[in-house]
């Protein structure tokens, strides 16, 4: 049949399914390599079997609710080696006088891994953006209360201490401005931190 070359040379996924029987009455060759089973076990087998058991009961309810059902539709299938494929389901139609449908879709499988993995990365991230101003405020929480003692102390020793050489005081001032320059890059980290 010469159809079949054009469903076979696609790289999508090729369908006709019986919706009476729950079976597949076609499946281009890209359909057996993708789930690793024969095209007559697939054909033979009602193909809720093949589909992830955490998804059958929603691809029964979408294939009952066909007039409230919308395309794109993903769902899972299970392949000859047991692992999870993803397939997107794009287009439908109908044979008409038949209980025949015919579908096509793609293997988004990979898409979905890097999907995974790109959340899995942003999660990472924020909680690594969480511990860091955790660290930060614990930080400037710890450098400013013994910055301000320091600056009172010296504040204190600069006004009792009369008898201390001009280099002494230039000595404490320029520490009690270092102080409150370093207090301003605590309170600089504080606000990063929030």
């Amino acid at each position: 049949m010469r159809t079949t070359i054009f469903f076979d040379i696609s790289s999508e996924l090729f369908f006709v399914v019986d919706v009476k029987k729950l079976k597949f009455e076609y499946v281009n060759k890209n359909v057996t390599e993708l789930l690793g089973y024969s095209a007559e076990r697939l054909i033979n087998t009602e193909f809720l079997d093949f589909v992830h058991p955490d998804d059958r009961k929603r691809t029964l309810a979408f294939i009952k609710n066909e007039k409230e059902s919308r395309f794109p539709f993903t769902n899972r299938y299970v392949n000859s080696k047991g692992e999870s494929v993803f397939i997107r389901w794009l287009n439908c139609k109908k044979d008409k006088g038949t209980d025949l449908y015919y579908l096509n879709a793609v293997d988004i499988t990979d898409l979905n891994e890097a999907l995974i993995t790109s959340q899995e990365l942003a999660e990472e991230n924020q909680r690594t953006k969480e511990e860091l101003k955790t660290l930060l405020s614990l930080l400037a929480h710890d450098l400013k209360a013994p910055l301000k003692h320091i600056s009172a102390f010296l504040s204190i020793l600069r006004e009792e201490e009369t008898d201390l050489k001009e280099d002494s005081r230039d000595l404490i001032i320029r520490s009690i401005k270092a102080c409150a320059y370093a207090g301003s890059i605590v309170d600089g980290v504080n606000l990063l931190s929030k």
